[in-house]
């Protein structure tokens, strides 16, 4: 909460962002998100990369003109690998995900808690000695409320692998522990888009 200058408080949380699902596990469209009032943003097609209205992919027109002698072959060369390489990371994030959705709530509940590893050793006619070893691992929960087809959209992140998490308290990439969303009226909920009809929960743990 934050205090303004005419004494009145406002919440400054802001919505989550979840980001890197797989399309294949995208359990509504991303136009019934968007009509609920989600942010959804889908990862340029792989097909596309490089390609442009004339025609033919990045990599060709580069080695076209080096053979047209418009500039040398090393330097051609050169920039032929660092568009290689630009592919090979779109290609690493197309099998971790494509899809990022911001939830339209943005006063969610985000609670951090993290601990330390530790080893004892007993000394001789001497105390107990306690060193730090290194960290154990952050875990986050979140709770707010969320649309219809957001909690499809959380359901379904049970099969996701390892996901990545924006907010005012956490960002950075997580694996889901454990989802639950539950009708906010009491024998089910209004299926209306854009109308907050349940509430969720995540359990999530930090990937060191």
């Amino acid at each position: 909460m934050v205090l303004k200058d005419d004494n009145t408080l406002v919440d400054e949380r802001e919505p989550v962002v979840i980001s890197a699902i797989t399309e294949e596990n995208l359990p509504v469209t991303p136009e019934r998100l968007r009509d609920g009032g989600s942010t959804v943003t889908i990862k340029e097609n792989l097909d596309e990369v490089g390609e442009n209205i004339f025609g033919g992919s990045a990599i060709e027109r580069i080695q076209r003109l080096a053979n047209e002698g418009v500039y040398p072959q090393e330097r051609a060369d050169k920039r032929i690998k660092e568009i290689q390489a630009n592919v090979e990371e779109a290609e690493r994030l197309e099998q971790i995900g494509a899809v990022t959705v911001g939830l339209v709530y943005e006063q969610p509940n985000i609670s951090v808690s993290s601990s330390g590893r530790f080893s004892e050793h007993q000394t001789v006619d001497g105390p107990i000695v306690r060193q730090k070893i290194g960290q154990g691992n952050v875990e986050i929960d979140i709770e707010g409320v969320c649309t219809t087809p957001e909690a499809k959209l959380i359901d379904a992140l049970r099969f996701e692998g390892i996901i990545a998490i924006a907010s005012n308290r956490f960002t950075g990439e997580v694996q889901i522990a454990s989802t639950n969303t539950s009708p906010l009226s009491d024998g089910g909920a209004m299926n209306l888009d854009g109308e907050f009809t349940h509430t969720y929960g995540l359990s999530l743990v930090g990937v060191e």
